[in-house]
């Protein structure tokens, strides 16, 4: 099939979707695409139609499949599968941005005892697609993040339309694995153009203008998640609250085993490749066996759980709470992230610890 036909199919196609009959009347049945995008844009696919020489048949391919990411999440909202991105959220987070950049979407999801998709768009992501590594990659990160703060768009030039949500892009797994680079943002787009490209931006999250300022309403910098991800799936609930008591149970016997004391029993959740900041495994074995000892009794209690799968990496889980420590000697209130990692026995393993 030659180019100009198969364009003139993506063409049809999405005016069949979008109601946009009227542009192939006004140029014609035989009309080059490159036209199509050269007047102001009027229905929705306009600007994912073209993102390169239309002679490059990979770049058309992805296009075209681009009418699937417009139609596909109705019918997973529609029954009731939820993202597997997030097996707990705390009350305390009422809203998160959720990137499948796979298939190019951002999810509003509500937390209101029990997560609810509150609308879904097109989005496009770094030029050379997923897995930051290094500064101008043009990479979009892979993990779970928080929005920073909000740029209006009258302090920001009009590549990011609308206005932009900066996000703690690298976060502390990231500098952990040395992943540099800075500005990663959720924003706009021009407003001359409706979207943009699937594969176009820096390294950022770029959404429509109107469903960026969709998004405003529901978000709360320092508290609102975005998570990134390029693994996404959707469970049944069923699947989900399986997944979700069978870790917590997991996380509930490390906190038993610290609490009764029993430190050989409480490192065991430590995997081989454990580390901290400044402690490897053995280092942090030692102090806590010294730590313990002297204790007479020990209460830990967690509060504010979070979990989230975390999409750098198979069977890599993302456990965040508020622990509040108590001894016989010594009292503290700390945030604290782990990583968890499921090893090849079934057993799930905490592999890095942080305190934030």
């Amino acid at each position: 099939m030659s180019v100009k036909r198969s364009g003139l199919i993506a063409c049809l196609a999405s005016a069949a979707l979008f109601g946009a009959a009227t542009v192939v009347q006004a140029h014609g049945p035989l009309a080059d695409p490159a036209q199509l995008v050269q007047t102001p844009p009027d229905f929705r696919f306009d600007q994912v139609l073209r993102t390169r020489n239309p002679g490059d048949r990979q770049a058309w391919s992805a296009e075209q499949s681009g009418l699937h990411w417009r139609t596909a999440p109705n019918s997973l909202i529609d029954d009731g599968l939820q993202p597997n991105a997030i097996l707990e959220l705390d009350d305390s987070v009422d809203h998160v941005i959720l990137a499948d950049l796979h298939n190019r979407r951002v999810y509003l999801l509500e937390n209101d005892g029990e997560l609810r998709v509150l609308r879904h768009m097109y989005a496009s992501i770094g030029k050379a697609g997923t897995r930051k590594q290094i500064e101008d990659d043009n990479r979009t990160p892979v993990g779970v993040y928080t929005v920073t703060r909000y740029i209006d768009d009258s302090a920001l030039p009009e590549l990011y339309g609308a206005g932009a949500f900066p996000i703690d892009y690298p976060n502390h797994w990231d500098r952990a694995h040395q992943r540099t680079g800075y500005g990663i943002w959720v924003h706009g787009v021009p407003r001359s153009h409706y979207s943009r490209p699937p594969l176009s931006s820096e390294g950022c999250v770029a959404v429509g203008n109107s469903d960026f300022d969709s998004l405003k309403p529901f978000v709360t910098p320092g508290n609102t998640r975005v998570i990134f991800s390029d693994q996404l799936s959707w469970l049944t609930p069923a699947e989900l609250n399986d997944e979700r008591q069978r870790f917590k149970a997991q996380v509930e016997a490390w906190r038993s085993a610290w609490s009764a004391r029993d430190t050989e029993r409480y490192l065991d959740y430590y995997a081989e490749e454990f580390s901290t900041d400044d402690m490897d495994r053995q280092a942090f074995a030692e102090h806590k066996r010294r730590v313990n000892a002297g204790k007479s009794f020990i209460e830990v209690e967690l509060a504010d759980l979070n979990i989230f799968n975390y999409p750098d990496g198979d069977k890599l889980r993302l456990v965040e709470f508020v622990q509040h420590y108590r001894s016989d000697n010594y009292a503290s209130t700390d945030r604290k992230q782990q990583f968890w990692r499921q090893h090849d026995n079934g057993q799930w393993r905490i592999i890095r610890e942080i305190s934030l």
